[in-house]
């Protein structure tokens, strides 16, 4: 699949494994529990240390 307009790299590159891993799915490589998981990793929140602290 084609972008069909600019995105930052970093949002294609998510966009990207979120197909990738579709994909896998699809033809049966991965679970539901394992696409969940693997979902989780990709757009967990990033919490910087001085975040936790507060």
């Amino acid at each position: 699949m084609k972008l069909r307009r600019y995105q930052r790299t970093n949002y294609a590159t998510l966009q990207g494994k979120t197909f990738a891993l579709w994909k896998s799915y699809r033809e049966g490589n991965l679970t539901s529990t394992g696409l969940l998981k693997a979902f989780s990793c990709l757009y967990k929140p990033s919490v910087s240390v001085t975040d936790a602290v507060e």
